[in-house]
């Protein structure tokens, strides 16, 4: 390994985050490397290094064991009552497996299509013709009210 190499990994290799074939090499480097040996030692000298905590087994049992009986002692809090929203509801509507029998969707087809041939049937007709206005006033024309009906409309449609 080059001693650029082990300077730029000298950093991961100290906190221990290297892989083991790459620790090994470096550890060999340095073994063989007074330069790089030297580097390992300035960088050593120049980071300071955290006391280590001696805390006893017992000690650190029992601490877990207070917090433990503490969360159990707090009451969960309430859970809220969540109002779905109208998105929610249209979506679960649309996506639910719901199963239909098929002589139900057949019914439900023939029925639609017969309603929608009636209204058809109900709203064809002849086509309405404009109405003449008559310019002079000697011959009779239609009443006030008469003129203001459609020119298809006849009060035996039932429509009013």
């Amino acid at each position: 390994m080059s001693c650029r190499k082990v300077r730029k990994q000298l950093v991961a290799y100290l906190d221990g985050e290297l892989g083991p074939s790459e620790t090994d090499q470096i550890t060999d480097h340095l073994a063989d490397c007074p330069s790089c040996a030297d580097a390992q030692e300035r960088l050593l000298d120049s980071t300071p290094v955290a006391p280590a905590l001696a805390i006893d087994d017992a000690v650190l049992h029992r601490f877990q064991l207070q917090v433990l009986e503490r969360l159990d002692e707090e009451p969960l809090p309430e859970p809220r009552a969540v109002r779905p929203s109208l998105r929610g509801l249209v979506q679960e509507v649309l996506t639910a497996d719901v199963r239909v029998p098929r002589g139900l969707v057949v019914l439900y087809a023939a029925a639609l299509l017969a309603v929608l041939g009636w209204a058809a049937s109900r709203t064809g007709g002849p086509t309405p013709q404009p109405v003449a206005v008559q310019d002079t006033a000697e011959e009779v024309g239609p009443t006030a009210m008469e003129s203001h009906q459609p020119a298809a409309y006849t009060p035996q449609d039932g429509w009013f």
